[in-house]
């Protein structure tokens, strides 16, 4: 897909690739209100795979049951192009997987994402298991990021200069492989910074943040 591309109300089921299981783009989107369930990529991207230097939108959609062969289990940017912006809004990624980064999502560019849900997501090799973020610049804001599993950072990785910020963000019940709570890892795991936010175990970059049980309806899947 090359132009500029509106995606609306399509459910994207059961589809392989090598890169971008469900779809791949390198144009700018608007994918609103769909379904991307049970896709597979060999390399990227389980549900999408998306590069180039449009901005793209994401919002009301389902990510559920993808996987990836190596980053990206839902979702792989991997523009490494910081100047665009990626904006995801009140979308659900749920048991989604990837044998390297990012059992839900992998990002390289600056990044909105709000009012959304990672839960049951797992990085099964390098950590991630609900987010991972390379050289980004990401905000997330009112999610929930909860029951993720990875062999290092069951809630997010950073690394190559990633500095996200979470605010008014449910961090709980993500582990590694051993079982032990754990948000984040990689080799900027102190940069992130967290305000008005719940999380266990306690981090200590940022303000007004407590460690409460958030009493989920179904514990430890964020639902």
């Amino acid at each position: 897909i090359e132009d500029y591309t509106v995606f609306t109300g399509c459910i994207i089921s059961n589809n392989t690739a090598v890169n971008g299981g469900g779809f791949q783009i390198q144009a700018g989107i608007l994918l609103t209100n769909s379904v991307i369930v049970g896709n597979y990529s060999s390399f990227s991207g389980g549900g999408l795979a998306m590069g180039g230097a449009a901005s793209k939108v994401v919002v009301d959609c389902t990510f559920s049951n993808n996987r990836a062969g190596n980053i990206g289990g839902a979702i792989n940017d991997g523009s490494w192009n910081t100047t665009r912006s990626l904006v995801i809004e009140r979308c659900r990624f749920v048991k989604n997987s990837s044998a390297s980064y990012g059992g839900g999502v992998f990002i390289t560019l600056s990044a909105a994402i709000r009012n959304c849900l990672f839960a049951g997501n797992q990085s099964l090799g390098t950590g991630g298991g609900g987010l991972a973020f390379g050289n980004s610049r990401a905000n997330v804001e009112n999610c929930t990021i909860a029951g993720n599993r990875a062999t290092a950072g069951g809630a997010c990785m950073m690394d190559w200069g990633a500095t996200p910020t979470f605010t008014n963000t449910i961090l709980y019940g993500n582990t590694v492989s051993s079982g032990t709570l754990t948000n984040f890892s990689g080799t900027d795991a102190a940069s992130p910074l967290l305000d008005h936010s719940c999380m266990a175990p306690t981090w200590a970059g940022g303000t007004l943040n407590i460690t409460n049980n958030p009493l989920f309806v179904s514990n430890g899947t964020g639902v």
